[in-house]
């Protein structure tokens, strides 16, 4: 299933401006996510971002596109990224500052 879902850039102004955690490299995105009922939580589990769009200079048109394997309620929200700005990502600055590097770069 696709999903096309609006949301408003200028209410997490972070989710655009490239912020992230010095240490970790974690910094702010927009997916989808949907209810679990079963949890009780927000989640992203069976979801993949396929592209995000900021809209025009004021924000118009903005949306956020996804796949999902099965239905449910869905809802855009702001999520955490990696240093890499992959949604709930993995990757992470090692101790050299390096985006998913493997510290074999330190001096």
């Amino acid at each position: 299933v696709t999903l096309r879902l609006p949301w408003d850039p200028s209410l997490r102004r972070e989710v655009l401006d490239g912020r992230f955690d010095g240490m970790s490299g974690v910094r702010s995105a927009i997916s989808c996510v949907f209810f679990n009922a079963t949890s009780g939580e927000w989640s992203v589990e069976g979801i993949t971002l396929m592209k995000s769009f900021a809209g025009s200079q004021n924000g118009t048109g903005a949306y956020v596109e996804c796949e999902s394997d099965h239905l449910s309620l869905f809802a855009a929200s702001e999520v955490p990224a990696d240093c890499l700005g992959v949604p709930h990502g993995v990757a992470r600055f090692d101790d050299c500052g390096v985006c998913n590097g493997d510290n074999s770069t330190c001096a």
